[in-house]
């Protein structure tokens, strides 16, 4: 464990790999440090992100904590490891992302009266699928938020009303302890239509999903978009951009994402270390997911002046404005997607407009100094 103890304010942060806070909570992190407080990152095992986490001047400290154990014995373990990782960190204030550090954070938290803040960056497989088999689950998980929320020293940030309402709805979740933050904040200056630029007249420009590769970002329908299109003799590449992840259950298995770039309806870059390379040759990015909290890659999109055609559902649906800065088409709704990205691909002027107004919808409301200064008010309400 690396960290020093030499400024009044420690703040442990919680997540399930350093690799989802350096890419969704580092604009937080650098304010915190900017207001003095000392950040210790807790994630499963050591990565590549757990460095570059060390290289930006935070602490870290390791616990093992698998993404989809279901052992229940195994499980009280990685909870009393996280305990103990906790009270070695000893900060003022605990901050959980993702489901389960949420739910394992706050009881541990609770076990030690630390108070804590957690962000919720969206609902997740749990509240996505049908089926009888989904519904045991979504009953297992609302369970565990409600044993978590009932903590009185924390607070809950969402990042949508749909997700606040059905945590309201199927949890202990209070009102009065919880709020709503648009997102976890863009550098819209790293992000913007000069660092980004999209020519139209660009021979190779692409059509482009950006997102880990579930079937829950709707990678199924994109595929049958590109089919689609391709059908009606529409000469535009698409392409898949993002890792594989197969500790998620809704994870595209490698064999298939390998098997679809064979027959070259769409292409499967994999993993890119800046997303600004790809979005330089995207006339249009397609997130076409079932349900997020608030999807980043929307918004960076947006900050660049790209416009988006996503879905009108929980998350995405606020990340655009329909008609103005890029398309809602309903989820799973393969000839409206490919209708409304036909329609943007035949018109550049469109185009142009569409992402004029996303940069300043993105700059107005979705800017990182905006975001993270909400968030850092509720951070500091807790100690």
């Amino acid at each position: 464990m690396t960290m020093t103890r030499n400024v009044k304010t420690r703040v442990a942060v919680l997540t399930n790999g350093h690799e989802f806070t350096v890419r969704h909570r580092e604009p937080l992190l650098r304010y915190l440090t900017q207001k003095s407080w000392d950040v210790v990152g807790i994630a499963p095992a050591e990565s590549p992100a757990g460095k570059a986490f060390v290289e930006l001047g935070y602490g870290t400290c390791p616990v093992a904590l698998s993404r989809k154990g279901t052992n229940v014995f195994a499980e009280l373990g990685s909870l009393l490891l996280l305990v103990r990782a906790i009270r070695r960190v000893h900060p003022d204030l605990v901050i959980n992302a993702t489901i389960k550090p949420v739910i394992y954070g706050t009881i541990a938290a609770w076990w030690l009266n630390i108070p804590v803040l957690n962000l919720i960056t969206g609902l997740g497989y749990a509240y996505i699928g049908a089926g009888a088999r989904m519904r045991l689950t979504r009953s297992v998980v609302s369970l565990l938020y409600w044993i978590a929320f009932g903590y009185r020293k924390q607070r809950v940030v969402l990042q949508n009303r749909d997700d606040r309402r059905e945590l309201l709805h199927r949890t202990g979740l209070r009102r009065r302890r919880s709020v709503i933050v648009p997102g976890s904040g863009v550098d819209i200056d790293r992000f913007s239509p000069e660092t980004c630029s999209c020519s139209a007249e660009k021979a190779d420009e692409i059509v482009v999903l950006p997102a880990r590769m579930l079937y829950d970002k709707g990678i199924t329908t994109f595929v049958e978009c590109a089919q689609y299109l391709r059908d009606r003799s529409l000469a535009v590449r698409f392409v898949l951009v993002g890792p594989a992840d197969p500790g998620n259950p809704a994870a595209v298995p490698l064999s298939q994402l390998r098997a679809w770039n064979r027959t070259g309806v769409v292409e499967w870059w994999g993993p890119v270390a800046d997303i600004r390379t790809v979005f330089r040759r995207a006339a249009v990015v397609v997130l076409p997911s079932k349900r997020e909290g608030m999807p980043k890659i929307v918004i960076e999109a947006a900050a660049c002046g790209i416009p988006v055609v996503t879905t009108d559902v929980p998350g995405c649906r606020d990340s655009v404005m329909d008609g103005k800065t890029g398309f809602l088409v309903p989820e799973g709704d393969v000839r409206a997607l490919a209708n409304r990205v036909e329609v943007l691909l035949h018109d550049a002027a469109l185009r142009k407009r569409m992402g004029a107004l996303a940069r300043e919808f993105a700059a107005e409301k979705f800017a990182a100094p905006l975001v993270v200064r909400q968030i850092f008010e509720e951070a500091s309400a807790m100690i």
